[in-house]
């Protein structure tokens, strides 16, 4: 098993189109809602049998929390396909993003928006469910806060989260 954190321009070329077909099965868009997100700053590949089997990517964002600004470290993008899932990848790449947040990146926090079904999971490797609500606009201008179903955040060396809105 083997773990590689690529700055998302060394993402190999050959790789993207695996990501591509993993995303049509791990996010099928099942209520017609299609967002535009940031290019990831850096992504994690899982690779097991030397082939990947799970996916992740990092990015980093400033933010405001409550008002005040915060530098958020961000997780999106969590693949792994259902064959080969309940082993462990998304887990150990997760535990691997986190310590590269922790060590490479200058933000105290991670987060990640998910559903309802995933809260365990992440909740097992420590990621809280938090209310926002959280706010982030689109190219058309539209505020989407209002679609998202759960806010998770990872401190990354032991801070409270402070509250309020997320933006």
């Amino acid at each position: 098993m083997h773990v590689t954190i690529y700055p998302d321009a060394e993402l190999p070329a050959a790789l993207r189109p695996t990501l591509d077909a993993w995303s049509k099965v791990c996010f099928p868009d099942a209520h017609g809602i299609t967002w535009t997100f940031e290019t990831p700053w850096h992504a994690v590949v899982y690779e097991a049998d030397g082939q990947p089997v799970s996916y992740l990517d990092i990015l980093e964002r400033p933010c405001t929390v409550g008002g005040q600004p915060v530098n958020l470290a961000g997780i999106g993008g969590v693949m792994t396909p259902p064959e080969f899932r309940g082993r462990g990848y998304a887990s150990r790449a997760l535990e691997t993003a986190a310590d590269f947040m922790r060590t490479q990146i200058a933000a105290p926090f991670a987060l990640l928006v998910t559903g309802e079904n995933r809260i365990p999971f992440y909740g097992r490797l420590g990621w809280q469910r938090v209310e926002g609500p959280l706010r982030f606009f689109q190219p058309d201008g539209l505020d989407k806060s209002d679609r998202i179903a759960v806010i998770m955040i990872l401190s990354l060396h032991g801070d409270p989260w402070p509250e309020g809105e997320i933006d």
